[in-house]
């Protein structure tokens, strides 16, 4: 019997024949990921993530002309909740002499604080709602008299900007708490108190009579001091009027934070 000596071919000759059998693409691939697979991985650092920029605001004269002709309560009303959500009254450029009778009308009469690092204004008006009570103008402005301030102040050891308007009206029938509730966009306040108005009823300079006061039809939200709020991007505000029988709004403020 003729015996036939077998011969064992090393490991790595057998996989050499092999490799050199498979189709080009198949040999491509596995010497890709041999040699991959010979190294170390270097470790790859994570893309930086980009952070979005805050839009630029637009500038205080862009926003003034934006505002409605203050020749109407709604429309001095609307200028106000723009006031609010742009946060024009935390601008120091805001407070000049031009742009508070642009917002408020020219029938007012301005006075400015004498500390000249206060951004602080006074207006007044009374004979323009004396001649609307004696049927000489068509209309009156909103507010008999107010005050507008801004000024910085910390809080939680960062200092943030602050603006308080207030503004007062003696006509009984003048600003309703349903046309503010209207413009503002509310539908009911988020805090009511009760209030006493601490002065006489009065239509304009004139004081309602005991007849009058019986005719008036008490309002849901008459003799109340309501409070609304709104929150935008860290910037707040908190709205309080406080209201007679009838809900004709007596006092109107507006106070607000943000940095």
């Amino acid at each position: 019997m003729n015996c036939r000596t077998i011969t064992r071919r090393p490991w790595h000759v057998a996989k050499a024949l092999r490799l050199l059998a498979l189709p080009a693409t198949g040999l491509v691939c596995l010497t890709l990921l041999s040699a991959c697979n010979l190294g170390a991985s270097p470790e790859v650092a994570p893309l930086p993530v980009a952070t979005p920029s805050k839009p630029a605001e637009p500038a205080t004269s862009e926003l003034m002309a934006q505002l409605l002709p203050p020749n109407s309560c709604p429309n001095t009303l609307e200028n106000l909740k723009f006031a609010m959500k742009t946060k024009l009254f935390t601008r120091d450029d805001f407070y000049t002499d031009e742009n508070v009778r642009r917002f408020f009308g020219d029938y007012y009469d301005i006075t400015w604080d004498k500390n000249p690092n206060i951004k602080k204004v006074s207006i007044w008006n009374g004979y323009r709602t004396k001649m609307f009570y004696k049927n000489e103008l068509p209309w009156a402005p909103c507010f008999r008299e107010g005050e507008l301030s801004k000024s910085q102040v910390k809080e939680k050891d960062k200092e943030v900007t602050r603006s308080f308007f207030y503004a007062r009206s003696e006509s009984y029938y003048h600003i309703g708490i349903d046309l503010f509730e209207t413009v503002f966009g509310y539908s009911k306040p988020d805090a009511i108190r009760p209030f006493q108005p601490y002065f006489s009823p009065r239509h304009g300079s004139r004081q309602l009579s005991s007849e009058e006061m019986k005719n008036i039809i008490p309002h849901q939200y008459g003799r109340k001091k309501l409070n609304y709020f709104y929150k935008n991007n860290g910037y707040q505000a908190s709205i309080e009027v406080e209201t007679n029988l009838a809900g004709s709004i007596l006092v109107f403020t507006i106070a607000s934070t943000g940095e």
